[in-house]
């Protein structure tokens, strides 16, 4: 991981060179690649992503923790290339992905005061669209986003409704509804890719 190989500089040309090894004394298999590097690079891996998504989440508001993940998934993915052996890449980005985003989508998804309530509340369209494209790396991601955002269309569908009282004025109270169809129809276009899950919850 980038830490561990940050503080004790590792060399890039040797780890390559062992990688490229252990593939050549696998044959035609990466059985011997798989079982003396793989696995436990993945679990040393997976232990230094747990411990870091502990850290980005106390120090880091939604949208700041997503552009950390994307810079993590990304650095691992070219480090993986530089590194490892290329048939790498996929599985330490599943570790990445499974330790930053799986684990912890619902966290992130209701956090307070930075989470996708508030990016709706706030108009926060270019973060819901990052968060958007983080989550829909992961299974369930989406369908969590796309739940946080149900709840919020009911709120404000109840706040619409005991602010008009009786809804005696109806030309008011149908031109708020559409207000708020339009609004929400601008996060389905911008944020959410016109994603049909999404649209059907509008």
């Amino acid at each position: 991981s980038s830490g561990i190989n940050a503080e004790y500089g590792v060399d890039r040309g040797a780890v390559k060179a062992t990688c490229e090894m252990l593939m050549a004394l696998g044959i035609k298999t990466r059985t011997v690649y798989e079982e003396n590097f793989e696995q436990p690079f993945l679990e040393v891996s997976g232990e230094f992503f747990k411990m870091e998504s502990q850290q980005f989440l106390s120090e880091n508001c939604a949208s700041v923790y997503v552009k950390k993940v994307e810079a993590r998934i990304k650095e691992e993915a070219d480090r993986a290339k530089h590194y490892l052996d290329s048939s790498s890449e996929g599985p330490i980005t599943s570790v990445v992905e499974r330790e930053l985003i799986s684990v912890h989508m619902k966290t992130i998804v209701e956090m307070e005061n930075s989470g996708v309530v508030y990016m709706l509340r706030n108009d926060k369209q270019e973060d819901l669209r990052c968060m958007y494209g983080l989550l829909s790396r992961v299974e369930n991601g989406l369908t969590c986003m796309c739940n946080s955002m149900k709840g919020y269309i009911r709120e404000c569908g109840k706040t619409l409704v005991d602010s008009e009282g009786d809804i005696s004025n109806t030309i008011a109270y149908v031109q708020s509804l559409l207000d708020l169809k339009e609004r929400f129809d601008l996060f389905l276009k911008n944020s959410f890719c016109n994603d049909h899950m999404f649209k059907q919850a509008i």
